[in-house]
């Protein structure tokens, strides 16, 4: 008895750091107006896609499509799931609050399209929002570095803003530094502010 005991404490412990060593969790709805309905839908979604990337065999291009292909039409790589099923469950998951399931969804997408800039600044977005900006910088990153110049540096204001939110000056300007080096001009105004009053406090 004593060892079943000693066991279920040990599995328990197991679980709880688990579930602490992260910063992401899943949390009610993120509408404040969500109806029956909106679940409703938002679990059909879940299911229906969840499915449709189950159920996805590969297979060769058939002769029709490849002449599609060749004649400039836009057709569906047979060899390869549909992006917009890992796109809309993992929507209907966040707005469910079901935040950790969407991170997996989206993760599963990397194996399929590993340069899906979507997938990677929607993890970057359910990272921000639960304030673990190390992940969300990370996620960020690789679309600042696959669009480059002026229109990349743009991302780099959401990770920004998460280390302004945990009060990080040190990281908000070491990110607004290299804003400013790709060629980015719009600063979001709270975060300018914010590095002017800080500034202003340190004497520099």
């Amino acid at each position: 008895m004593k060892k079943q005991i000693i066991k279920i404490t040990a599995l328990f412990v197991v679980f709880v750091f688990a579930a602490c060593s992260s910063k992401v969790v899943n949390t009610p709805p993120v509408l404040n107006n969500i109806t029956q309905n909106d679940i409703d839908r938002y679990e059909s979604t879940i299911k229906e896609y969840g499915q449709k990337i189950k159920d996805f065999k590969p297979r060769e291009f058939t002769k029709e499509e490849l002449e599609k292909l060749n004649a400039g039409e836009d057709v569906q790589d047979p060899t390869t799931p549909n992006i917009d099923w890992f796109t809309e469950k993992s929507n209907a998951e966040r707005m469910l609050g079901k935040n950790l399931e969407a991170i997996k969804t989206l993760e599963e997408s990397l194996k399929y399209f590993e340069n899906s800039t979507v997938s990677w600044s929607n993890l970057g977005a359910i990272y921000a929002e639960f304030g673990d900006c190390k992940n969300a910088e990370k996620y960020y990153d690789k679309v600042v570095d696959f669009f480059g110049g002026e229109r990349g540096s743009n991302y780099l204001m959401y990770p920004a803003r998460c280390y302004y939110r945990e009060g990080n000056t040190d990281k908000v300007q070491d990110i607004v530094s290299i804003f400013k080096q790709m060629g980015g001009t719009n600063i979001d105004p709270e975060i300018k502010d914010y590095l002017d009053e800080k500034n202003t406090e340190t004497g520099k």
